[in-house]
């Protein structure tokens, strides 16, 4: 079975100039066995630098392994994808390799599949930190 999921909030970055900006991360998932599911996301940002706004996206898939405890599953994985900055016309642009871990927690409320993903999400803010140093 397959879920997808998308949401919408803020990304720290430290680029060309730090901040905060508007970020956005569909994802999809699909369970492989009972307890490995693959997964694949697209977060995108727009990140203002000291030369403009940039555009910024991080395509990734990931292996997770998942434990049954009742109606909870936490869950390990890593995965790998690329992270690309598209600083436009006055700008350097650049694609970088990442691999990541990720860890967290999915739970069933009312038959519907439900997840936490703290970890997941300072994972990508510290990619984003440590690759464009």
């Amino acid at each position: 079975m397959a879920s997808h999921s998308n949401g919408i909030g803020v990304v720290q970055y430290d680029l060309v100039g730090v901040g905060n900006a508007v970020g956005t991360t569909i994802r999809s998932t699909r369970a492989l066995t009972n307890h490995l599911t693959v997964e694949g996301s697209l977060p995108l940002a727009w990140p203002v630098e000291s030369f403009g706004r940039t555009r910024l996206s991080s395509p990734e898939a990931h292996l997770q392994y998942h434990w049954r405890v009742g109606s909870f599953r936490p869950y390990a994985g890593g995965g790998g994808g690329v992270s690309w900055r598209d600083a436009g016309a006055l700008g350097r642009s650049e694609v970088n390799l990442t691999l990541s871990a990720a860890g967290g927690m999915r739970f069933d409320i009312f038959g519907s599949d439900r997840s936490f993903r703290r970890a997941a999400s300072a994972r990508h803010q510290a990619e984003l930190r440590s690759k464009h140093r």
